[in-house]
């Protein structure tokens, strides 16, 4: 144990066992504990290994001898600032001598009178004490030198100032240390408010933009569908190559390669089976008997089929709240099924079921990407790359094989701008969540989902000329009340965690 801390600890180096045992005796009756070493060979080994206050040692040993010892210790950083007390006789003055120019504090004759052994060490114990202040007083101002720097540069962040053990001193230095803290948690505080605020505008953007484009996609369907010409399955192969081209051209630009290896093909074809060319499939099909309105209705029963199947699965925690969203969701479909008094209200409850199938297959796709493992390191727009990959290399496999592929000579002008715009679109919002997700966490992003059916409500009204009947605007409101009672809860966060920015990079992984 080190001065300071307790009882200070001298090694005793002499190749006469009495005179250690001697000098062992004289120090513990100062209170300070001894090791012993016959050399100094075995001194240099337990200073190395060891923490030292003090060291006696004699000049002439075997092996080697104190003046080489000497000469060690000043080589080393960590050892130079142990005060040695050199040992000798009156034949050993040129040797004394030597010691005490290589940095030995004083010398000791052989048969020291205890008052002077006594008097010699504490003194040379209180130096080490005070050099052991000092080395500490310059290393906090030095700690506190480097914090100012780095709050000058921007890095406001109080835990990478390291002024923890500055601020524990109880000086002027400790003042300051404590001082400084408090102006920097001041300062990161109101730039990390700012910087939210700014997310905070951005997140709200983005949920605009993927409202307005991601719920363009109901009607654009019917649109497009109802131009004929076209199966389902080439328009899903058509836009599933025009989002890829998107989102490989982005790549492109900002010179990201993606990596081809067996993990990220294996994501690539499962997930984007779930999130391309199987729900544009069946959203196609279906666009052709259901009213935009209510396609756009059930899509947002997404987050409560991803619930329902995350809690059988046991990968989500059921509640009575979450459990009542999920029978309010199902209370909005029998009602969207059977409210209708359309001529085609027979056959209409089966499309809608039918129609079901495309939040649930986004509902695969989330639970299927959250179970993954998937290489490290990947941004999140190569991710995005390989999910329309998957979609591209399923859509154009199965338009081939089927023969249906979308041929541009021999198609109409509007279903290629159409379906060119879906393309676009799913590129758009993709990227769009990607980076909302990224910048205000998946709790703020799943928010989507209520913009996305406001807006395709919305859209389907403007666009193809629909009139929402009230049981389709009470629909519309179980749908919302159903979202927000199966959304995950929000956990208290620390102060801590608020001023980390990995609490909003929570996920980089891309959704439909």
């Amino acid at each position: 144990m080190s001065i300071g801390q307790g009882a200070p600890v001298a090694l005793v180096v002499d190749d006469d066992a009495f005179s250690r045992k001697k000098l062992s005796a004289a120090l513990k009756s100062l209170n300070v504990n001894c090791d012993l070493a016959e050399n100094g060979v075995v001194a240099l080994e337990k200073l190395k290994s060891g923490s030292f206050d003090l060291i006696l040692m004699d000049i002439l040993m075997p092996e080697k001898d104190g003046v080489d010892v000497l000469k060690d210790l000043q080589s080393d950083d960590t050892l130079r600032d142990i005060p040695v007390l050199v040992i000798s006789s009156l034949e050993e003055t040129d040797e004394t001598v030597r010691a005490l120019e290589l940095g030995a504090v004083d010398f000791l004759p052989k048969n020291v009178e205890h008052a002077i052994l006594k008097a010699r060490v504490l003194s040379s114990l209180e130096k080490k004490r005070l050099r052991d202040q000092e080395i500490a007083y310059l290393r906090d101002v030095e700690l506190l030198t480097s914090a100012a720097k780095n709050l000058q540069s921007g890095q406001t962040s109080p835990s990478g100032l390291n002024l923890a053990s500055v601020a524990n001193r109880r000086d002027p230095l400790g003042n300051l240390a404590r001082v400084f803290s408090e102006l920097a948690i001041v300062v990161h505080d109101r730039e990390t408010r700012a910087r939210q605020r700014f997310n905070l505008l951005q997140g709200t953007f983005l949920l605009l933009v993927m409202g307005l484009t991601w719920g363009l996609v109901p009607a654009l369907s019917k649109l497009m569908v109802g131009s004929g010409g076209s199966t389902p399955i080439g328009l899903a192969a058509w836009v599933a190559i025009v989002s890829l081209l998107c989102v490989g051209f982005v790549m492109s630009v900002r010179g990201i390669r993606p990596r081809f290896t067996k993990n990220a093909m294996r994501f690539a074809l499962v997930a984007g089976l779930f999130a391309g060319v199987l729900p544009q499939v069946v959203l196609f099909w279906v666009s052709s008997h259901v009213p935009g309105i209510i396609l756009s209705i059930t899509l947002a029963l997404e987050s409560m089929i991803v619930f329902a199947i995350a809690a059988t699965l046991r990968m989500e925690s059921a509640s009575l709240s979450r459990f009542g969203g999920l029978m309010v969701g199902l209370c909005a479909v029998i009602i969207i099924m059977f409210s209708t008094k359309e001529a085609d209200s027979i056959g209409l409850p089966l499309w809608v079921l039918a129609g079901v199938l495309v939040p649930f297959c986004y509902a695969v796709e989330s639970i299927l990407v959250a179970s993954m493992p998937t290489d490290e390191g990947r941004p999140p727009i190569e991710l995005l790359f390989l999910l329309m990959l998957g979609s591209t290399i399923w859509g154009w496999s199965a338009a081939l094989l089927t023969g249906s592929a979308l041929v541009p000579w021999h198609t109409a002008p509007e279903v290629l701008i159409l379906a060119a715009s879906i393309g676009i679109i799913s590129a758009v919002s993709n990227g769009s969540f990607v980076v909302l997700i990224r910048k205000m966490g998946s709790v703020f992003a799943s928010q989507y989902a209520y913009v996305v059916t406001i807006m395709g409500v919305g859209w389907s009204i403007l666009l193809l000329a629909e009139r929402p009947t009230p049981w389709i605007m009470v629909a519309l409101a179980c749908v919302l009340l159903g979202m927000l009672m199966v959304r995950p809860k929000v956990e208290p966060v620390s102060l801590a965690e608020i001023l980390s920015d990995d609490n909003r990079r929570e996920a980089n992984v891309p959704r439909h």
